[in-house]
């Protein structure tokens, strides 16, 4: 018997439906003219990145505000009960999880469905690592500056930057190479253990994130946006 109940339906309820509704809608929308119009590309984009560019993207910028202190109304109430915040936060992280690993599963199948030169490994490598990260660094900034704004702000950013720069890697930007949640496999200056690296970074620095981001849920003080006096 677990010490404190899992509040799965109030979890659920604190996502943003509307932003994953969205994102699946956008998905569907691009895939159908991909496959009916564009003859599987978008732009410079190949249909089989669809997923890859939206489901972490969406994520992230809604884990960024999954719990921001700043704007957590009965925070002192939730301080004050024997059960954790760092178990509610857990739960939230969880539930958005699932959701967008949901969705981006529906979208992986539909990508297979219009597609002709794509494969299910390869498809999953392309959002899955991403999403971790991204999860975890706009949970992470989200409480570090108890505010979502920054992490949100940082994760449009980033997904920018590395969507933009992802025909091929600079020489002199491959010290970032392990932390661009859009890199290519196949891409300029881009080896396949590159790639590898890359992908094994993102999954192991989101989860990491996600660790630190549940530490700073335990710091009450820093919650509260108390300013502990020096003596």
């Amino acid at each position: 018997m677990y010490k404190w109940p899992i509040a799965w339906e109030l979890s659920f309820r604190r996502m943003n439906w509307a932003l994953a509704a969205v994102c699946g809608g956008a998905m569907a929308l691009l895939l159908v003219l991909a496959a009916v119009i564009w003859d599987g590309q978008i732009g410079p984009f190949s249909a089989n990145r669809v997923v890859e560019l939206l489901v972490p993207l969406f994520a992230g910028w809604q884990a960024a505000y999954l719990f921001s202190p700043e704007d957590e109304r009965p925070l002192e109430l939730m301080l004050a009960t024997p059960r954790p915040i760092t178990w509610a936060v857990l739960e939230r992280v969880g539930a958005l999880l699932l959701l967008y690993l949901a969705l981006g599963g529906c979208g992986t199948l539909c990508t297979l469905a219009v597609t002709t030169n794509a494969n299910l490994s390869s498809l999953l490598l392309r959002w899955l690592p991403p999403l971790f990260w991204l999860v975890g660094l706009g949970l992470y900034l989200a409480l570090l500056t108890r505010q979502g704004t920054l992490g949100a702000l940082v994760t449009l950013v980033l997904c920018g930057a590395s969507a933009a720069g992802s025909g091929g890697l600079p020489v002199e930007l491959r010290w970032a190479a392990p932390l661009l949640p859009y890199l290519q496999a196949g891409a300029a200056n881009v080896s396949s253990e590159m790639y590898a690296l890359n992908r094994f970074t993102l999954v192991i620095g989101g989860l990491l994130l996600t660790g630190l981001a549940l530490r700073l849920s335990q710091n009450t003080a820093h919650l509260l946006g108390i300013q502990e006096s020096s003596s």
